[in-house]
């Protein structure tokens, strides 16, 4: 009889929790630069490549969202999933959701609050979220990531032909090698931006901030302006080589040497 109460105890308490998820798994053929689209408001999200023609969603969702789609193949997929209309400010919402493509996507997202994670991916990355974090660990030739209030964090090779990213609070860090070629531009209003590269990488810098610091480990030391409390920077290392332009309203910008 105990055990029995002790059951049933047991599959009471932890029938809200079952109750409560749905798991996702559903896949779609895609090409190897397939133009891939997710959005969604909030949940964790981890997108990774993988070695197959084809997009897989596997993970879990609370029954607070309305519905999950996932639709298209071959060149266009996209991903959504949608709150109830008009009520999603007053429900708690969860998603926690693995998302493998081939490495060479064209991958976009547009989020509120979910974190990011992106592994692993050669292609391009477009990120629009307001308070979402960001961490990308990958062999990318393009990015472009704006945001509100976020931390993001970058680790990328000398493939990265082109990065911009906005913030207007948060921090942005960027760990890796400039493309000979390439065209980098970061800003913030109030975030912190770190820009860590190798000391002697062919570049033409670019550098300001209106009542912010600069700290730069493997150059020059910035200018005060006469008048106003801005400063700046700009010098070259090398000749010929990647265009660097850094700017933040009162914000600390910092250049080291990886």
């Amino acid at each position: 009889m105990k055990k029995a109460i002790l059951l049933t105890l047991c599959l009471l308490l932890a029938a809200p929790l079952l109750a409560g998820t749905r798991s996702i798994d559903e896949s779609r053929k895609a090409d190897p630069d397939a133009e891939v689209s997710i959005e969604l408001i909030a949940g964790k999200i981890h997108v990774v490549a993988w070695d197959r023609d084809e997009v897989r969603v596997s993970g879990t969702i609370n029954d607070e969202w309305e519905e999950f789609e996932m639709e298209g193949e071959g060149d266009d997929i996209s991903i959504e999933i949608s709150p109830p209309e008009g009520k999603h400010r007053n429900i708690e919402l969860e998603a926690d959701l693995e998302i493998s493509v081939p490495a060479g996507v064209e991958l976009s997202f547009e989020t509120v609050s979910s974190p990011i994670r992106v592994d692993g991916l050669r292609g391009s990355v477009s990120i629009e979220t307001v308070s979402g974090n960001v961490d990308i660990k990958s062999d990318l030739e393009e990015l472009e990531i704006e945001a509100i209030s976020s931390s993001v964090d970058i680790e990328a090779t000398s493939r990265l032909r082109s990065a911009s990213v906005e913030i207007v609070s948060g921090s942005v860090e960027m760990d890796g090698d400039l493309h000979p070629s390439g065209d980098y531009s970061f800003s913030a209003v109030s975030g912190t931006i770190t820009l860590r590269v190798p000391s002697n990488a062919a570049a033409d810098y670019e550098i300001e901030t209106f009542s912010g610091n600069i700290d730069n480990d493997f150059g020059p030391k910035p200018e005060k302006a006469e008048f106003l409390p801005s400063k700046s920077l700009s010098f070259s290392v090398g000749s010929g080589g990647a265009d660097v332009v850094i700017e933040t309203l009162n914000g600390t910008i910092r250049l080291e040497s990886n």
